[in-house]
């Protein structure tokens, strides 16, 4: 029997990712592209008083536009910062656009 030589060998202990892209691709194409919902100034006043009411440490669920993804994404945060200069909502896992936000509710803390 003939020996393998060592860099054919070698190969065949290298991760195999050649899937990948297509796997990426799939994740990509899977979600149905959403276009941004215009808001009418009623629902600009409603976000913009509960803006004025979220504090740091509390807890609020967000609905907002990820203009990355182009899709509405709704996520349940505890805020540690209102950024008015940037125009954000910090969280302890985001960062939110205030002119991306399509609804908040504040939840109860116990």
């Amino acid at each position: 029997m003939e020996k393998m030589p060592n860099r054919v060998r070698a190969k065949i202990f290298l991760p195999f990712q050649s899937l990948t892209p297509f796997h990426d691709a799939l994740l990509k194409a899977s979600f149905v592209q959403q276009e941004e919902i215009l808001i009418s100034e009623d629902k600009a006043k409603e976000i913009d008083e509960m803006l004025h009411q979220l504090k740091r440490g509390m807890r609020a669920i967000f609905t907002y536009y990820d203009k990355e993804s182009k899709l509405y994404r709704k996520v349940d945060e505890v805020i540690t910062k209102i950024d008015d200069i940037n125009k954000n909502v910090l969280t302890v896992n985001n960062v939110i656009r205030i002119k991306d936000i399509y609804s908040i509710s504040i939840e109860e803390s116990f």
